[in-house]
């Protein structure tokens, strides 16, 4: 009976700001062009072939 019981609290998504509101330098597709596909994170290289992310994840999310 003086068992301690953990509460376990639901995470809460994070709110996704889309690719478009983000400074160009750091959009997936604008450092291709720049950099090459050298320059890109694997999660990046994903986010420009995906093109789309959904409701509260970007491309760039859904790719990693």
């Amino acid at each position: 009976m003086g068992k301690n019981k953990k509460i376990v609290q639901p995470v809460p998504e994070t709110v996704c700001e889309p690719i478009k509101d983000w400074p160009e330098a750091e959009r997936p597709r604008e450092k291709l062009l720049q950099l090459g596909p050298e320059g890109l994170s694997d999660g990046e290289l994903l986010a420009v072939l995906l093109r789309i992310g959904k409701s509260g994840q970007s491309a760039e999310d859904m790719g990693r």
